[in-house]
Order: structure tokens, then sequence, then C-alpha cells
């Protein structure tokens, strides 16, 4: 049987220890986790996780009841601990346990009395309900989760966007001022400017025709150098070295968002802001404690001196949030004076077996 979590264990409080014994005997035959506590521990119990809460009468002291209320207090809207409590007389509330039922910090308790003694059968029920109210309990809690992650994906998407649409504004901006300095003529700045924007172009739709397949790191790559600097410049300034292979969707949109976010970055301040700055790649496997991954380096030349940033911008977080939520994958960022350094490392499950010339 597997282990149960911590808050899946039943905490049993019982003065005797015939009952302690009793109470235990009878939550593993329930195949639940019993935990004993010991007077002045259940503070701590709580806070580490708890199922329900099993009681006898004489336990209920000033020093386990304000705890427990304090507890209790602090608990979020989907939280309401399950308390049995085993009493002589069970029609009778006993004055210690009134604090439990009533007032504003007994909302997040839900106490019910059985009297003692109790035949087995009739225990064992009344566990079972309360460890199905907790249960139900969490799982609205982790419908919650999912629900405020979701939110969370949906907010950072947003961001996404909106960053993505200004640095492609930038892209633009930059790209007409280059292709008009180097242009002979009005015409000419046209049809080059209209050669780079349809290059930026066909990245996105590199993107979103191999949904299926994904696509090569070395498309990713060229595609979004290429929409910044043009076919020509592109082959002198970007060079790269590794065993071209292709990534499956997941990988490949990460690192195409990757190499979007470096390449700008480049672009308004790194190697490629200047006329003699270049970018070297370099990927290949390689082995560490957590099993062979695909190391990948991106290193900037020649560009002006790099200065550090105070505080880590936008972009670098969004690197950091896509290679680890979408591959689990890591990025070291070095503002080294001669040039940036961005050293990603992938776990191999983002290599697609097909190979970069089966695509379409």
């Amino acid at each position: 049987m597997p282990a149960k979590l911590p808050d899946e264990r039943v905490l049993v409080l019982a003065a005797l220890p015939a009952d302690a014994a009793a109470l235990r005997e009878l939550i593993e035959a329930e195949g639940e986790t019993p935990a004993p506590l010991a007077d002045g521990k259940l503070s701590d119990a709580l806070d580490e996780g708890a199922g329900c809460l099993i009681m006898t009468e004489e336990t209920l002291t000033a020093n386990i009841v304000a705890p427990l209320l304090e507890w209790a207090q602090a608990q979020p809207e989907w939280s309401v601990l399950p308390v049995l409590i085993l009493v002589r007389h069970p029609n009778r509330l006993p004055k210690t346990v009134v604090p439990l039922v009533q007032g504003e910090r007994s909302k997040r308790i839900q106490v019910t009395l059985l009297g003692r003694p109790s035949a087995p059968d009739v225990l064992r029920n009344a566990l079972r309900g309360l460890m199905e109210t907790r249960r139900w309990q969490y799982r609205i809690r982790d419908q919650i989760r999912e629900l405020q992650q979701r939110e969370e994906e949906v907010l950072l998407l947003g961001r996404e966007v909106q960053h993505r649409a200004r640095n492609s504004i930038t892209k633009v901006l930059s790209i007409m001022r280059q292709t008009w300095r180097s242009s002979a003529s009005p015409e000419a700045f046209i049809q080059s400017l209209e050669r780079r924007i349809a290059s930026m172009a066909r990245g996105l739709t590199l993107m979103s025709e191999s949904n299926a397949l994904g696509a090569s790191i070395v498309d990713l790559l060229v595609t979004e150098v290429r929409a910044v600097l043009g076919e020509e410049a592109e082959s002198k300034r970007l060079f790269y070295e590794g065993r071209d292979m292709m990534l499956n969707e997941k990988g490949a949109l990460a690192l195409h968002l990757v190499f979007h976010e470096l390449t700008t970055n480049a672009l308004k301040y790194g190697a490629f802001s200047n006329s003699s700055g270049c970018v070297n790649v370099q990927w290949a496997f390689e082995a560490d404690d957590d099993g062979e991954m695909l190391r990948l380096s991106w290193r900037e030349e020649n560009g002006p001196p790099v200065v550090p940033p105070e505080k880590k911008g936008f972009g670098s977080r969004l690197i950091d949030i896509t290679l680890l939520q979408e591959v689990e994958g890591a990025c070291d960022i070095d503002y080294a004076k001669t040039g940036l350094v961005c050293t990603m490392r992938l776990p191999t499950g983002v290599i697609s077996p097909t190979s970069p010339g089966d695509q379409q």
C-alpha cells in the first residue's frame, strides 16, 4: 500500500494508553495512517498536515483548544478540519467543547461527538466519514490551485504577447534604419526591407506550419537571426556548430522564444547592435548528475562592452520560465564584458525521433 501523504494522517490525542492503542489499531485496520500526539505537539502536527483529528474528552485542555482554534482561524476557505471527540455523555455538550463549536474562530472546524464506549463498527464508520469529508476538501483545494495556475499562465501569456509585440516593433524599426543606411537608392531600400520583413514572417510561419513535427535547431536559429540581419549578414555574423536535430513541438516553441529573446537583446544592446559583432552557437549532449542533457550555448563576440543590468528584465525571466515550465530545462546568463553568454540545458525528451530531413 502506498504511503499516505502528511495531509492524510489521522491525528490521535488520547490521555489513556489503552485508548491510544485501540484507536491506532482501528485506524490502521481502515488503511489509514495514525499519528499519535503528545501534549503540546498539536500545532506542529497540524502545520505538517492532517486528514482529521480524533481525541478523547480528557485531552480537551486549554493547551489543546487554544492552538487548535488559532490554527483553524488561519485556514483557507476550502479547509474545515473534521474533529471527532469521544465523550462520556454525547447528549451533553462539555464546557471544554463549546469554544470549538461556537464563535467566529470555530468556522474552520467541524466537530462530531461520539459516546464512549462505542462499537468498533460505529467508530469505523465515523472515521470513514471524516476522511471522506477531508479528501473531498482536498479535491476542492486541488481544483482551486489548478484554476489559479491557469490564471497565472493566462496572465503570463498576455504579458508575453505584449512583450513580443514590442520586440517585433523594435526589430522592424531597427531593420528599417539598417536597411536605409546600406541601400543605394529608395528602390533598393524598399526591396531589401520587404525581404527582411518577409523573413520575420517566415519565422512565425515556421512554427505555425510544423505543429505536428516541431522544428530543427538550425532552422529555429537561422530563421530568427536572418529575420533581423538578412541572409547575407546572417551568414557572416552567425556561426553555429552541432549536429542538427529535430525538437518536438514543446521544445521547438520554447527554443524559438529563447532565440527570439536573445536575438532581440543582441540587436538592442549586444553583438548585433554594431557592424562587427557576431554570435557563436554550439550544442552537444553532455552528462551530469541528472543524466544526459542537451547543452546549448549562445556566445556573443565583438559587440559593445556589456553592462550587467541592475535587475533581471522580463525577457530574461521569460527565458527562465519558458525553459523550466515548458521543457523542465535550465538557463544561465553570464554578462561577461566581452559579450553575453547564455548557456541552456535541455532534457533529451525534447528531441524528436524525426530527423530534419523528414520535415515537409
